[in-house]
């Protein structure tokens, strides 16, 4: 069992047996993980009802509700509250149980929900401060434990991916919560059951104490690091990220970076490091460029070692991202330059914040931002690097003016915060794109030789559109040659293979029995060593037009940003009149990390990530890095893989086969049974259906 679902079902209780009758003998429970619970349990001769209080303090009743014995309630706040509850008799007016909220010796889980680095360096310091105020146990889980330094917090127990644990008396998420959005609503709604107050009006550090219940002050955390006066390089120097996830968190100011670059070498003397880890980066068709003249320590680094080199910087500029954060928590003087936050929203302390106040400005903290688009800004349509030009307002002025507030130069002439004393230039860099990524298809055809000719013409067609290099693997799963099928039933697929389609095959494999997982990587392993930059898998029973590979491969390239991307499958049944969705990662970018392979299916493992955005995955899995869906508006291809007719045999033997591979390659996880009397599929999983929504074709 994974900790979060332990999170749902081990509580520590606080139960009081109370008799209201000589006959009556009931049991209260109340326990506060994901909110405050009362269960109410026993025996009793009279069928009384109960009414619960949940109380703020002692005076304000949040939530009431009535329930009769052997039944359960909660109430839905899960921000920190100083919880009363009281149950009474309805009929007599008894009052049979009182529970005052005391975490003093508990233990405390506080789970962090979001895995960015501004969000983990700047919560934390408070985790600690709550186990300080309570004189309780914190079990703590954040996607990077690994960053702090665990001697200045030998208090709290960092817990790992899948750690069991038990007697847990509370529970508190950290992060930013979306409620349900009213149809012709554009404002943002928050979910004021997980977050007190807007979270977009307010610091970001005080969205920890707002759910926590702390007074908010700016507080540092401790990272571990290597704290050596020694600098490794010799002359001073400065660090910069100019990098982002979004084209409105950019300083766009054109050619300002190489203008600062060259004003901090000429004037200052010192080294302008650059330590993004991309020098090259953007989407939807802009990418943005390490300035000119910086030096290029880009890379996808330890964060320790990021540390170290700030730590010995002179000062940091850098926009509202991560690294900015790091900057402040390793106490590097900051230049923050940003025209898409509010300046409250970030630290306040050994900062200088440029931000001018106009209309232009601001608007993340709408609340309304699409991370999936790249260029979203809601005051203005942007779809070139001059579009967005054109709206920053911060100059190149302010930003040296920042620099020599920094460095103590009083002969220079100040700018005032908000002043544009500066024309536009447009450099030929606004020009520039990144070299085009090589996309590699993975297909695994397997006997389908009379229906691959019609399922690969729009592949033949967007090999040439799309420049692709085609992989192909084919070759028996190991689990069914466990239920001891052969490859005999591949041959006319293979002589179609080499003899057909030998000039739109670019490497095919085909060798011994291997899982599904070990089979891909045998083509993934080719496309690494030719230089593949993206690998897209698609299987024979994955029917796609040439309309959604189009857009697919638009999507794909720019959203480079974006590790992954899923497609959204109809996935078809019985004898095709129904289907329902069905959502995998289908498409990965493969230079992010180290390594990569697949370790199940088509799941990706990225070598080097510590922790994950799913729980439910192992260890490395993709879906812990940034991805999208690619949209089903668009692209909503056919997925013919439980039908009666698969469009083919596909795999060797028929559905009830498929049902014992699957319990060989997953365990027994299958969906599906067999009817042996009916001779066909059955739904077996009860659960899993009633969550699945079947559309009718």
């Amino acid at each position: 069992m994974d900790t979060r679902e332990q999170f749902k079902t081990a509580y520590f209780e606080t139960t009081k047996k109370v008799s209201h009758t000589k006959r009556d003998v009931i049991d209260v429970s109340c326990t506060f993980v994901d909110g405050p619970k009362v269960e109410i349990t026993g025996t009793t001769v009279n069928d009384y009802n109960y009414i619960i209080k949940f109380w703020d303090g002692a005076f304000k009743v949040v939530h009431q509700h009535t329930l009769k014995i052997n039944r359960w309630c909660t109430c839905s706040r899960q921000w920190y509250t100083d919880w009363r509850i009281t149950v009474e008799v309805e009929e007599t007016g008894e009052l049979i149980h009182e529970h005052t909220f005391d975490l003093t010796g508990k233990k405390v889980v506080i789970d962090f929900q979001s895995s960015s680095m501004g969000d983990t360096l700047s919560w934390l310091p408070y985790v600690e401060e709550f186990r300080k105020k309570h004189n309780c146990e914190i079990l703590v889980w954040t996607f990077h434990s690994e960053w702090f330094d665990k001697d200045k917090y030998s208090e709290l127990y960092f817990l790992d991916n899948g750690e069991s644990w038990s007697n847990v008396y509370a529970r508190y998420y950290l992060g930013l919560f979306c409620g349900d959005q009213p149809e012709g609503n554009d404002n943002f709604v928050w979910d004021e059951h997980k977050n007190p107050v807007n979270p977009f009006t307010i610091p970001q550090q005080q969205i920890a104490t707002d759910i926590l219940g702390l007074e908010y002050e700016e507080l540092w955390p401790h990272l571990k690091y290597d704290e050596s006066p020694i600098r490794k390089r010799k002359r001073k120097y400065v660090c910069i990220a100019i990098q982002s996830t979004a084209q409105c968190k950019y300083w766009n100011w054109p050619n300002g970076w190489n203008k600062i670059v060259k004003y901090i070498k000429e004037k200052l003397n010192y080294e302008v490091v650059c330590i993004d880890r991309d020098n090259v980066y953007g989407g939807m068709g802009m990418s943005n460029k390490m300035p000119n003249g910086a030096v290029d320590e880009t890379g996808n680094k330890p964060l320790e070692e990021r540390m170290r080199m700030l730590r010995h910087a002179e000062f940091f500029i850098g926009t509202g991202s991560g690294l900015s954060w790091l900057a402040w928590a390793i106490g590097t003087p900051t230049i923050l330059i940003s025209s898409f936050s509010k300046p409250f929203t970030e630290f306040q302390n050994n900062v200088i914040r440029l931000y001018n106040d106009n209309e232009h400005s601001g608007y993340y903290n709408t609340g309304t931002f699409n991370k999936s688009n790249w260029n979203w800004n809601p005051n203005k349509e942007c779809k070139t690097i001059k579009d967005w030009a054109e709206v920053e307002t911060i100059t190149p002025a302010q930003v040296r003016d920042a620099i020599n507030k920094i460095c103590d130069r009083p002969d220079v002439t100040k700018v005032k915060t908000g002043d544009i004393v500066e024309e536009r230039q447009y450099p030929d860099e606004l020009s520039y794109t990144a070299p085009k990524e090589k996309i590699g298809m993975l297909f695994m055809p397997y006997n389908c030789h009379n229906t691959f000719p019609k399922w690969v013409k729009p592949w033949v067609r967007a090999k040439e559109k799309h420049d692709l290099t085609i992989g192909v693997a084919s070759n028996l799963f190991k689990g069914y040659a466990d239920l001891g099928f052969t490859d005999e039933c591949n041959k006319e697929t293979l002589k179609l293979l080499r003899n057909d389609y030998k000039d739109f095959v670019d490497y095919l494999w085909t060798g011994t029995p291997r899982t599904d997982a070990e089979t891909r990587n045998m083509v993934l392993y080719w496309m690494l060593e030719q230089d593949i930059d993206i690998i897209w898998c698609v299987d024979s029973d994955e029917w796609f037009t040439d309309e959604e590979i189009d857009y697919t491969m638009d999507y794909v390239r720019t959203h480079s940003q974006e590790t992954f991307f899923e497609i959204q499958y109809k996935n078809y049944l019985d004898d095709n009149s129904k289907y329902y969705d069905y959502k995998a990662g289908r498409i990965y970018r493969l230079k992010r990390f180290e390594q990569c392979w697949f370790y199940m299916d088509t799941h990706m493992h990225y070598e080097g990530i510590r922790k994950l955005y799913t729980p439910l995955s192992p260890i490395g899995d993709y879906r812990c890095l940034p991805g999208l869906t690619v949209p089903i508006e668009y692209v909503n291809p056919k997925h013919y893989s439980w039908n009666d007719d698969r469009k083919d045999d596909y795999q060797p033997g028929t559905n009830k086969d498929r049902i014992d591979y699957q319990k060989i390659a997953y365990g027994d996880g299958s969906s599906w049974g067999w009817d042996e009397e009916k001779n066909k599929l059955i739904k077996v999983d009860h659960t899993f259906w009633e969550e699945i929504k079947i559309h009718e074709k």
